[in-house]
């Protein structure tokens, strides 16, 4: 087992989750958008095109596959984050609380805590992916279907 899948699989499925979120929000932002803002948005995804090609360039050359797929992630966040501006912006006249759609502080560190928990579980069963053990291995998914 000496392969980068495991890896790469791990980050691929939180870059699955941002790829979901920054297509429901971009679908809001071109649903809400005028025409003058449709092109500055149009302007702004030919820059995060630049910036994922310049991220992935750097990140592949640092870390490999795993670094495209940090990458994609990275700019699936920042087109996240600039949807969320423009959402912030579209509300701004409503009476409506973006914080009472944000998860709770609790959610957030319950999340936190069970990647934790995770990763350290990865590094007890599976300390060295040269010499991989099926009785490790399932141990450590068995642990984290229990939390998850």
């Amino acid at each position: 087992a000496l392969t980068e899948a495991p890896r790469i699989l791990s980050v691929y499925c939180f870059y699955i989750s941002a790829m979901a979120l920054n297509g429901v929000t971009e679908a809001f932002m071109h649903a809400t958008a005028d025409e003058k803002a449709l092109k500055q948005i149009n302007v702004s995804l030919i820059v995060f095109s630049i910036l994922h090609s310049i991220t992935s360039i750097v990140l592949v050359n640092k870390l490999g596959t795993y670094g495209l797929v940090i990458a994609a992630c990275i700019s699936m966040l920042i087109r996240v984050g600039y949807c969320c501006t423009y959402m912030l912006k579209y509300f701004s006249s409503v009476r409506y609380s973006f914080r009472s759609i944000s998860p709770s502080p609790f959610s957030i560190i319950a999340g936190a805590t069970c990647a934790v928990l995770v990763h350290v579980s990865e590094r007890i069963h599976i300390p060295s992916h040269t010499a991989v053990d099926l009785k490790k291995v399932s141990t450590h998914f068995a642990f984290g279907c229990c939390i998850g």
